[in-house]
């Protein structure tokens, strides 16, 4: 996982050009999506036919929800996109926007994007999402899972905003009578191996351990070798700033209790009172939200935020920790698994993106469209449980779709490592 950005937050605003759009979509097709960036041969579409019925329809405003599982998600869904014959702008986080130079910003806005603060609540954006469906000129496209978690096989709980940018747009369409209605597309993206690059991984995570001081076990299977690195990055990371690791039996109980230690300290550091009933998720990022404020305060002496700095590197350690489902490779250890956690492993250590290492085959499903009105038939739920309601359907449908697609994946990718 990247670091988090502690910079005052900048709306870049979509400044969609035709022109740029359409060159746009062929230069990433022939060019950078299959390039050394992405290294993504081809995209395979299914339900696109379906889209492009929808979208001939100027009464229909599209959301399309989409997992958001590696750093070539933009330009394999732009290429879905183009297949189905629809343009969309895109929601992006504005710390994307930061890390181009001034003349990818403004392509970028130029081939609609337009930047969102995933931790805190910026008025600008989601009135500029709201817009884009009432104008109905364009659709709209959400990574629901507010970041790539490199992990393609399992979804990551959604964020709830584009619901209730949703729930937003549908009450000003409403009002007009002219029948307009907002679908929203659960839509899935699956980035496989199109070949055996086993000696390409297995040579990463040899590099790695020997960075960690790990002396290689040739006994060990590929899961509990890359299970082991894991663990010895998680404890070097915890010793360096004072923590003691946990020697727990489990791997799910050394990373719980080493959250927890972390917020602990955290939250009695920063005199906020622990409360039972929130998560362990929702206390760090009540904790990381106290930081990111004092962080991005006015007239901050120099050594608060040197102290707030600190804060902030603890907290991205305690989210990377969680952020790994325990058993997510010892039930299906894949090629793509293994690659994924390992490349995971190498960004977390390094906090910088990892450059692909090997041709992938992008696969794209757009599933069933649905609207509010089907979640909530009667109209008698309240927002709130229909913005949780909405947001996991969204979900569980992205997640039967990959299971599907896994299933079904006949790439190297998909065999066991």
């Amino acid at each position: 996982m990247l670091n988090l950005y502690d910079r005052p937050f900048v709306y870049f605003p979509p400044k969609p050009n035709k022109f740029i759009l359409a060159l746009g979509r062929v230069y990433n097709r022939y060019y950078y999506m299959p390039g050394h960036v992405h290294m993504v041969k081809s995209v395979i579409c299914e339900g696109e036919d379906n889209i492009r019925k929808l979208a001939s329809d100027n009464r229909n405003r599209l959301i399309f929800l989409s997992n958001h599982p590696t750093h070539s998600d933009g330009q394999v869904i732009t290429e879905a996109l183009s297949q189905a014959g629809v343009t969309t702008n895109f929601m992006a986080a504005y710390d994307l926007f930061f890390r181009q130079s001034k003349f990818n910003q403004w392509v970028m806005q130029k081939a609609g994007s337009f930047s969102v603060d995933r931790e805190s609540f910026n008025s600008e954006p989601i009135k500029e999402a709201v817009n884009i469906l009432l104008k109905g000129k364009y659709h709209l496209t959400i990574f629901s899972e507010g970041r790539p978690y490199l992990q393609n096989d399992l979804i990551t709980p959604f964020q709830s905003g584009s619901a209730f940018i949703a729930a937003s747009a549908q009450k000003r369409l409403d009002a007009r009578g002219k029948g307009e209605r907002v679908l929203l597309i659960p839509t899935a993206i699956k980035l496989t191996h199109r070949e055996n690059c086993r000696d390409k991984i297995l040579n990463m995570l040899e590099g790695l351990n020997k960075s960690l001081d790990i002396a290689p076990d040739n006994e060990l299977k590929i899961e509990e070798f890359i299970e082991q690195t894991a663990m010895a990055l998680m404890e070097k990371g915890l010793k360096s700033f004072g923590f003691t690791p946990s020697k727990g039996k489990t791997t799910e109980k050394r990373q719980k209790y080493s959250g927890e230690m972390i917020v602990d300290s955290l939250e009695k550091e920063m005199g906020i009172l622990p409360e039972s009933e929130k998560t362990l998720n929702e206390r760090i990022v009540f904790i990381r939200g106290e930081i990111h404020k004092v962080m991005l305060a006015p007239n901050n002496n120099s050594k608060l935020w040197a102290v707030s700095r600190v804060r902030a590197q603890k907290i991205m350690l305690a989210m990377r920790i969680l952020s790994y489902p325990p058993d997510y490779l010892k039930k299906n250890p894949t090629l793509d698994r293994c690659g994924e956690i390992v490349e995971r492993l190498m960004e977390d250590k390094q906090s910088e993106a990892i450059p692909p290492y090997c041709m992938r085959k992008g696969i794209v499903q757009f599933g069933e469209a649905f609207s509010l009105s089907e979640i909530d038939p009667s109209g008698k739920m309240s927002r709130n449980d229909l913005l949780i309601e909405t947001t996991n359907f969204g979900e569980s449908a992205i997640q039967e779709m990959l299971d599907n697609i896994n299933i079904t994946n006949l790439y190297p990718g998909g065999e066991l490592f």
